[in-house]
């Protein structure tokens, strides 16, 4: 069935004639009789009755015309917003980045730079976990992201560019008994519970936080939460210690201590590898630019060329 097939059933529903849709239609009669035979043969049902006084539409008929017309009308309705929505993809662009970080020592001039370039584009911002920005970028719901790329899957739909080294902290709490010592060491820490939140495969985080205390000659008991929100909430409540970023939001915090680590993990910017669209480039440069400008003068970050 088709719809030239359905076009011509409705019209001859309405007209009751097919003389008159024939005329209406500038189609020839047998031709429209042609298309309802087959139509009735794939639905199994006579559609109309008919002789040479007047054409009828059977019971048949009259539920299967009340069921297309709302199908053209829904039809209708679902283009209108799917063109709507379309367009508005097409004007809009949203970048993703790594839940926790402090983002505004780039994202207000990111935001500026990027409307010098496109001045018509939305852009939509988003903070997630690792696992939710790399499903976001996959999927579409995001078209870049900037990431920890040592917590990604080397998948060949990623393409990962890495942008620079960020130093790590250890956070604890500040009524825990690791603030009583004047200059903790990692050693200290031995018996901690180290909190981290869930990744898109929870060994690979495992193995990352178990190779930042293997130089001190231990392996962390690791807890993982739902987020880094949950996180910061174990280590304020002195329920555990965790790795961060130097630039998380949560440093400052005046129940959080944290020790400086001479640890750094790369900040790469993510996209999907069959992603050509240029707008997508362009603002994966202009990210990288504004990130290396903010940064320049940071002690935890550097760039490749700087170190």
């Amino acid at each position: 069935m088709n719809d030239l097939q359905i076009d011509y059933f409705m019209a001859v529903g309405t007209n009751l004639s097919f003389t008159k849709t024939s005329q209406e239609l500038y189609v020839s009669q047998p031709a429209i009789s042609k298309q309802i035979k087959l139509m009735e043969e794939e639905l199994g049902v006579k559609l109309f009755y008919r002789n040479n006084k007047r054409t009828e539409l059977t019971e048949a008929g009259k539920l299967f015309y009340e069921f297309f017309g709302n199908y053209k009308a829904e039809r209708k309705n679902v283009t209108q917003k799917a063109i709507l929505l379309q367009d508005r993809e097409r004007r809009s662009l949203k970048v993703g980045f790594l839940e926790g970080w402090d983002l505004t020592m780039i994202l207000p001039q990111f935001n500026r730079r990027l409307r010098e370039v496109f001045p018509d584009i939305e852009i939509e911002i988003d903070c997630a976990g690792v696992k939710e920005l790399a499903a976001s970028v996959l999927s579409g719901r995001l078209d870049l992201a900037m990431s920890l790329h040592n917590s990604l899957y080397d998948l060949e739909d990623f393409s990962c560019n890495d942008i620079g080294k960020a130093k790590k902290v250890l956070m604890y709490s500040s009524r825990s008994r690791y603030a009583e010592i004047e200059k903790p060491a990692m050693g200290d820490f031995r018996d901690a519970l180290f909190v981290a939140p869930t990744c898109i495969d929870d060994k690979v985080v495992e193995r990352i936080v178990q190779s930042y205390c293997k130089p001190f000659g231990f392996t962390p008991e690791i807890k993982f939460v739902h987020n880094f929100e949950a996180m910061i909430t174990y280590v304020r409540n002195d329920m555990g210690v965790a790795f961060a970023d130097s630039w998380n939001w949560a440093i400052n915090s005046s129940d959080i201590n944290h020790m400086d680590l001479d640890i750094s993990d790369d900040m790469s910017i993510v996209t999907v590898s069959r992603d050509e669209r240029p707008t997508i480039a362009t603002a994966a440069d202009l990210l990288e630019a504004v990130t290396a400008e903010a940064f320049s003068t940071a002690p935890w970050f550097c760039t490749y060329d700087n170190q």
